[in-house]
């Protein structure tokens, strides 16, 4: 053999063998690394899932939502709203809406089951226009109209019996 074969011979890698066997390693570690960010992920996934179920359970954490009458209430409240619900919504964080139903099931303040005498009452009917959906109980347009009235005549009260979505 020549010197310039010998020089080539030993410029050649050593063995292939070593090269793989990094690759190897290589890939091993990324494996592991990746096996545990999924482990922990899912281990923080599953104590959140956890957490946020004992709190509904409890009821530490309301959802913020304006409930519906249950089965039993329906047939003694006229309203189709859980009576008796004072809360923020919080659906849009930077605008937070109260809200209120009274005892009757309808949003607004509290008025007697019986109308007294003299009382003139307005029923508003329908949607989230009449609900109210994303103002407080003040804005709404029944609110409003009562506010109107009560200037002109007093005795009047408007009742918001709408649906919000």
């Amino acid at each position: 053999m020549s010197d310039v074969d010998r020089s080539a011979e030993l410029m050649r890698p050593a063995s292939s063998a070593v090269a793989p066997s990094l690759r190897d390693d290589g890939q091993e570690r990324v494996r592991q690394v990746l096996i545990r960010g999924i482990a922990v992920g899912a281990g923080l996934l599953a104590g959140l899932v956890v957490v946020e179920g004992l709190l509904r359970v409890l009821g530490a954490a309301p959802t913020n939502g304006v409930n519906s009458v249950t089965e039993k209430e329906f047939s003694s409240v006229p309203g189709i709203l859980s009576p008796g619900q004072r809360l923020i919504d919080r659906s849009n964080p930077r605008l937070p809406l109260f809200v209120t139903t009274n005892s009757l099931g309808y949003r607004g303040g509290e008025l007697a089951a019986r109308k007294p005498p003299g009382e003139l009452r307005i029923l508003f009917t329908g949607d989230s226009f009449v609900y109210g959906d994303f103002v407080n109980d003040d804005q709404t347009l029944p609110a409003q109209l009562e506010q109107r009235l009560r200037g002109r005549c007093a005795g009047v009260r408007v009742v918001n019996a709408g649906l919000g979505d």
